[in-house]
Order: structure tokens, then sequence, then C-alpha cells
């Protein structure tokens, strides 16, 4: 399934959140130098930081979590995010924010957003375009 094949409507809020996390991520990885897996609800704002047990994050496992939470919720709108590795088109490795955004039909979209530190003190992002990663139907099945 593409992109385009979805809702207008659906496209457009999609696009919107990601455009917003990423500004927001930003900030987050300037302070940190990485963003750690987080889970936003958008519609009960609700913000759940999924910390790593023994400083090792298992994006899988948090994953999981996140697909069973919103079984469970009400909700239009959620995103699951984290800083990743990603092997780009010319073999080079990147930093990327790794970001699925859920809608409550089931579908899931996700995006890599390539970025690098720069400058003293790392405090300085330089923020590629974002990649999309896939789609998947009926997650919460």
């Amino acid at each position: 399934m593409n992109f385009t094949d979805i809702n207008v409507e659906v496209q457009a809020k999609v696009l919107e959140l990601l455009n917003e996390h990423i500004a927001t991520s930003v900030d987050i990885i300037k302070a940190d130098h990485i963003l750690l897996p987080m889970l936003i609800i958008f519609d009960s704002r609700q913000l759940f930081s999924l910390q790593p047990k023994n400083d090792e994050t298992d994006v899988d496992k948090a994953y999981a979590f996140v697909v069973d939470k919103l079984k469970k919720e009400s909700f239009s709108y959620a995103l699951f995010s984290y800083s990743t590795q990603i092997e780009l088109e010319n073999s080079k490795i990147s930093n990327a924010i790794k970001t699925y955004i859920f809608t409550a039909q089931g579908i899931e979209v996700s995006f890599y957003t390539p970025y690098s530190l720069k400058g003293l003190l790392r405090k300085s992002i330089n923020v590629e375009k974002t990649i999309f990663g896939g789609i998947k139907e009926h997650v919460f099945d």
C-alpha cells in the first residue's frame, strides 16, 4: 500500500503530526543527543516515555507495548517515535528519528528522518528529508 492510497484527509493529518513531531524532536535531540522511545496519544494529551531498562532500549518490546496500549484506548491519532540508525542509499550509516503514526482505524504509517549532530558540543542538528517507511493495515487485529 502506498501513502497516496489512504484517505487525503488522513494523509494531511499524518503529515501535519509528523512535521510537528520532527520540529519538537530536534529540540529534544539538541539537549539529549538522542530521542528515547515515546508514545503520544493526541486526543487524551497523554505522553508516555518508554524508558529502557539497564540503559538498553528494546524497541521491539516498546512497539509491542504501544500496540497493546492503543488497542485499549479511544483515540484518533497516536505517535510512537525514537532515535535509531539506518543505512542510506549511499551505504552511509545515519542517525534517524523513526516515527510511527497510528490511526484509530488500525492504519500505521512509518517514516525515517535522518539527522546529524554538528558543531561544538554537537548542539547543531542537520535534519534531512524524511523517508517514507511503509504502511501497515489492521495493526490492532
